[in-house]
């Protein structure tokens, strides 16, 4: 095999553009330039810039412009978006962390899209997009969080690591960001690449449901890593760690199943000495063996990362649904499912919620005098009862 030089580019780094000249004039290629896609994925050695990843969301635009929207039902619009336009940023969205301006932009499209806007023509969007892209477990419709789910994509690459003992780019992401001090959740991402900072945002999140089973200690922060008890120990012991000199330090290198080696800055009253017995008496229970240290995934039965597991955890919006599952799994069509979805959150257009947006001069129900609002028009409206 030959390397077509005709098909080839030379980029360079650092070097000024007559040399760069010279070097393409003695392999017969051209001259290229940052960013280069490779497997899809466009390669920069700085920040993408919003002309970089226009195209992606040019993209989504014209899938959803080709689509009928005002032909389909809430139901159907929902399957196509979860099914085909998210997918559309998936691959790159493993690989780089999406600006803010990029995630609105597409859920932007993806509302006008539900909502109906079409060209000039405007419709109002009933919910606000953060409850419309919850899990309908938490109340929301399903519609994939865009910023949840590169998040979850992203912390994906720790699993990789880990699994994987013998990889050239292991070896490489290993010696250039020194994840082994003391693991590769708390490395330094100051001077890193977009793609390793990316990474670090996601697992420096994705942290907090991990707990370490001890081999050795040399990868386990003694105070910040959980690996005694459900909680890190500067959680159970804060006041021995304020005070302590070796914050940074590893369990390897502090204890060695019998002694504990911490100095501090300075003396301690009688709650801390309490609170010093206490944690050597904790600590004894983990003891240390000849096995290398082995993360943990909580949020799993089997301790295996997994996106769908992290996405739901980061998902979850702090309160929980009073309705949950259990209201898609009515008997009814599917399109009745999202009627009774906007009824349950009082988003649907009765003249109440109309009013809040534009004004109208007559707020009474259809059927009687009343103000109209969907409490009143399907329990309270003495006509309505009748039916």
């Amino acid at each position: 095999m030959k390397i077509n030089f005709h098909k080839s580019d030379l980029i360079t780094i650092n070097v000024d553009e007559c040399r760069a000249k010279s070097f393409a004039q003695i392999f017969c290629c051209n001259i290229g330039s940052f960013p280069i896609k490779y497997l899809g994925v466009p390669l920069h050695y700085d920040k993408l810039r919003r002309k970089d990843l226009q195209p992606l969301i040019d993209k989504i635009i014209k899938g959803i412009s080709g689509w009928l929207g005002r032909y389909l039902t809430f139901k159907g619009k929902i399957v196509l978006l979860c099914a085909c336009i998210v997918s559309i940023p998936a691959y790159l969205m493993a690989f780089v962390k999406f600006p803010k301006w990029a995630i609105n932009a597409i859920n932007s499209q993806m509302a006008h899209f539900l909502w109906g806007n079409m060209g000039d023509q405007h419709k109002f969007h009933l919910a606000k997009w953060g409850l419309v892209s919850r899990k309908k477990d938490f109340g929301g419709l399903g519609i994939p969080n865009i910023r949840d789910y590169n998040m979850a994509l992203l912390a994906s690459w720790g699993k990789i690591f880990f699994m994987n003992n013998s990889g050239d780019w292991k070896n490489v992401i290993t010696y250039k960001y020194d994840v082994n001090c003391p693991n590769i959740f708390w490395t330094r991402t100051k001077f890193g690449s977009p793609f390793w900072k990316s990474v670090s945002w996601a697992l420096q999140a994705s942290t907090n449901f991990y707990h370490w089973k001890i081999g050795n200690g040399a990868n386990i922060s003694f105070w910040h890593d959980v690996w005694a008890g459900e909680c890190s120990l500067k959680v159970s012991f804060w006041k021995l760690f304020d005070i302590c000199n070796q914050q940074e330090c590893v369990v390897g290198q502090v204890w060695d199943g019998i002694t504990l080696r911490l100095s501090f800055r300075r003396c301690v009253d009688h709650s801390g000495l309490s609170d010093w017995g206490m944690l050597i008496n904790h600590i004894k229970n983990y003891p240390l063996s000849d096995s290398t240290d082995t993360p943990v995934w909580d949020l799993e039965s089997k301790g295996i990362y997994s996106v769908k597991s992290f996405y739901k955890c980061i998902n979850f919006g702090g309160v929980v649904s009073p309705f949950g599952h259990s209201l898609w799994k009515t008997l009814c069509p599917q399109k009745i499912h999202v009627f009774l979805w906007l009824c349950l959150y009082n988003k649907s257009l009765t003249r109440d919620n109309v009013a809040k947006r534009i004004i109208i001069e007559d707020k009474s129900c259809l059927f009687c005098s009343e103000d109209e609002s969907i409490q009143h028009l399907f329990l309270e409206c003495v006509n309505s009862s009748l039916i």
